[in-house]
């Protein structure tokens, strides 16, 4: 079987029966054991003195990550090498000379405070499909009435050792249960509502990598989002909350819009790839605008920055800080649709809080992360955030109007189509405003990489 496939049925199988595993045994001597988790037995160290440092800070994280999650993945990773499961699971999911495969998926997002209804679905992809440079990837997704994704991305590969390539991209998403708790990320527990949106989006793509781990990205999509009632999780509908004067109409929720949106993205990484220490800066750089065709208004500028940089002090335990904003202003005179403000949470930073409860004309966010090996491809981490969405420019920005998101995650090391992740985290409302825990935030399961 090749790497691509294994990694995404290992990684899939091993993270979803971790909780199930006993405490791992000791070794029966009969051969050596693999070093899974890269901890090879030496003296101590003065990095490893300092491991302990975010691990006190952080220790009730630290204890559940540590012995309920890291040690049971161990635990299976050897038991399923030993008995050869990894293999017999791989063969049951692909074919073709494991160049292609159907993957069943499933994802929930559960949160204090919103979240997402559950879903299950289907990942299918078949590398060298019709000639030896293109590649598919397709997802769908559903999770009942009014929640059905579907995500296609054929690739045509140039140089696959440097990562050119072309992709031809499309995506349907109907959904039920988004969020909408105001803009400038003030809302409080009592602005929440939920809403619908229809989105259906194509266009192309074209990639090619910049070191281990670097990338320029350059897109152009057709977008037309539609917005309905929604419902869900016995919170209110965002017309409710409308009507009953917590909010304004959102921009461009009563007529939807279409555009054309172009865009262009760049990271430059210094750190190596493992098992070399991982120190080093990272910078990306996103820019994108919205031209509309139809709906109110002109269309969107949205750009954004991106900067951090990570210290290994033992074996790929590392520690780092990261600092992100993001703005987008109105082309024109007119207002910029809700659903395209720049958000925190969700997939981004101060992860704690569902996608759409933050969101505003800016964001500013730092965080500070551990993360350490769990095993061959998944890393656990620590982390720590402030930061908040703001007016136009970060109009508004003070410390005191940021919140906190804290927690841990278990999550693929690299970039993948389809990863694994697990996270539990907890948020706060802004500091003036008694900085009180208000949200917390369980996601198990599987997303789309492409």
């Amino acid at each position: 079987m090749t790497a691509a496939p294994r990694v995404v049925v290992v990684t899939c199988v091993a993270a979803l029966l971790a909780a199930m595993a006993p405490a791992a045994r000791a070794d029966d001597g009969k051969r050596a054991i693999p070093d899974y988790d890269n901890r090879a037995e030496e003296g101590t160290t003065a990095g490893e003195v300092l491991l302990w440092i975010p691990r006190v800070l952080m220790s009730p994280f630290y204890l559940v990550s540590e012995y309920v999650l890291r040690r049971p993945v161990v635990f299976l990773a050897r038991e399923a090498e030993r008995t050869g499961f990894f293999g017999d699971v791989g063969d049951v999911f692909t074919f073709g000379g494991s160049t292609g495969g159907i993957i069943p998926t499933f994802a929930f997002d559960f949160g204090l405070d919103a979240g997402a209804l559950p879903s299950a679905g289907l990942y299918f992809f078949w590398d060298h499909l019709f000639f030896d440079a293109n590649d598919l990837r397709l997802r769908v997704a559903y999770g009942g009435s009014d929640w059905i994704t579907l995500d296609l991305a054929d690739r045509i590969n140039f140089d696959r050792d440097a990562g050119s390539r072309l992709k031809l991209l499309f995506s349907y998403e109907r959904r039920k249960d988004w969020v909408f708790a105001g803009i400038g990320g003030r809302g409080g527990t009592d602005a929440i509502s939920r809403y619908g949106e229809d989105r259906i989006e194509g266009g192309l793509g074209y990639d090619v990598n910049i070191g281990p781990r670097g990338y320029l990205e350059a897109g152009l999509v057709a977008r037309r989002s539609g917005f309905f009632d929604g419902g869900c999780c016995g919170e209110p509908r965002l017309d409710t909350l409308v009507a009953g004067g917590t909010y304004a109409v959102p921009p461009g929720f009563e007529r939807g819009f279409t555009a054309i949106v172009p865009s262009l993205s760049l990271a430059i990484d210094s750190r190596p790839l493992r098992p070399s220490p991982e120190s080093g800066v990272r910078l990306e750089l996103t820019a994108s605008a919205g031209l509309l065709t139809s709906g109110e208004g002109d269309g969107w500028l949205q750009y954004g920055a991106a900067f951090g940089g990570s210290l290994d002090i033992w074996h790929q335990r590392t520690i780092g800080l990261w600092l992100d904003t993001s703005f987008v202003r109105p082309i024109g005179d007119g207002q910029v649709p809700f659903t395209e403000l720049v958000e925190l949470g969700g997939k981004r930073p101060m992860r704690a809080f569902s996608t759409g409860l933050l969101r505003g004309s800016s964001t500013f966010s730092l965080t500070f992360r551990y993360s350490w090996p769990i095993w061959v491809w998944l890393d656990g981490a620590l982390f720590a955030s402030v930061g908040n969405a703001f007016g136009q420019d970060l109009a508004g920005f003070s410390f005191e109007r940021m919140r906190a998101s804290f927690g841990f995650g278990i999550m693929p090391g690299s970039r993948d189509d389809h990863p694994f992740e697990f996270l539990l985290a907890l948020g706060t409302s802004p500091f003036d405003l008694g900085g009180d825990i208000t949200t917390f935030r369980v996601v198990v399961g599987t997303t789309t990489g492409f």
